[in-house]
């Protein structure tokens, strides 16, 4: 899958999405419409730069885990106030 709909709100009940292994060629779009899954708290996804991350952290406030490890939000936004 190299795309995502525009709209998953219908698996607004889905906790854990794995999309590792699918080459999407937008990130940003594909997180915007993560944002629709109002209960994501864990997510597994390919990412290929630190912007990505970044964009990914600051648009899913409610994502526990990434990739496997705990998302600790204090030092990334931290790091604006410096």
């Amino acid at each position: 899958m190299k795309k995502l709909p525009g709209d998953l709100s219908s698996l607004s009940n889905i906790i854990e999405f794995n999309l590792n292994g699918n080459p999407i060629d937008d990130i940003e779009s594909a997180v915007d419409t993560l944002q629709t899954m109002g209960n994501l708290r864990v997510l597994h996804i390919n990412l290929h730069e630190e912007e990505q991350v970044d964009y990914l952290l600051r648009s899913l406030p409610n994502l526990e885990y990434l990739n496997g490890l705990a998302v600790e939000r204090d030092a990334l936004f931290n790091e604006d106030e410096e």
